[in-house]
């Protein structure tokens, strides 16, 4: 089990526990901005998380419909916010609040939430995933294969600040065979071009990132100090092996 839900801390996303909160306060539109990003990106490529968001609508939506609306004195939210211990807050506060009062406000901020469609895995250029941590352990990058192996998918998350002039390089080995394929983007999402004579043997290939001056050559014998390695996951509908 994993410690609970900081309300002063991020979720970590690579929690079961953790994302199903996550996606119940993505739901009540209450995560902050780049905690969102963080959750859509994984969203994007997971059906388990999509369907967990599902769940929570429905059954938020039955309480929105059901219940007749409460509004608690503003002082007892001041006490429970006192009397809780960081470190024992199995929710935010803030999901808490919203979760409970379930008012008029709240009705019309679910009803827009509801009107928008999650992002669906696409099958056509969804296949294994591989999350790129920062020194933090937190996702920096998601990197996915297409089906057809030809290229990476690349999203940023929250990607860990460099020196000037310093890049992260993208690297993948088979066998004693490397091939550098680009640069982490620091924003937004990036398609890289894999080697013909890897592509059959992509999912099984390293995966070596590195922090490289941004003009160096791509020579895996002067490769830069490597920050993040492993292997690509299977995308089988969930998430949770992480």
């Amino acid at each position: 089990m994993s410690d609970p839900h900081h309300i002063t801390e991020p979720y970590d996303l690579t929690l079961p526990e953790q994302r199903h909160l996550a996606a119940g306060e993505y739901v009540l539109n209450t995560l902050s901005p780049k905690e969102k990003a963080s959750f859509e990106a994984l969203m994007a490529f997971s059906p388990d998380l999509q369907a967990d968001v599902q769940q929570w609508r429905e059954q938020l939506q039955v309480l929105d419909t059901s219940l007749k609306p409460v509004q608690p004195p503003a002082h007892l939210w001041k006490k429970i916010e006192q009397q809780i211990k960081p470190s024992k807050a199995g929710f935010s506060l803030k999901f808490w609040q919203l979760s409970a009062m379930v008012s008029f406000s709240f009705s019309l901020a679910l009803a827009t939430v509801l009107l928008i469609k999650p992002p669906m895995m696409n099958a056509d250029t969804a296949d294994h995933l591989y999350v790129v941590n920062s020194p933090e352990q937190k996702p920096a990058w998601l990197v996915n294969t297409s089906m057809d192996r030809s290229h990476l998918m690349v999203q940023t998350v929250k990607p860990a600040s460099l020196p000037d002039g310093k890049v992260c390089k993208l690297w993948l080995k088979v066998g004693d065979q490397y091939a550098m394929v680009g640069v982490l983007p620091h924003s937004g999402l990036s398609k890289l071009s894999v080697p013909q004579w890897m592509q059959n043997q992509l999912v099984n290939a390293q995966i070596i990132v590195s922090v490289d001056p941004m003009d160096s050559d791509n020579n895996p014998d002067e490769m830069g100090p490597v920050v993040n390695k492993g292997g690509f996951t299977p995308l089988e509908g969930s998430l949770r092996r992480f």
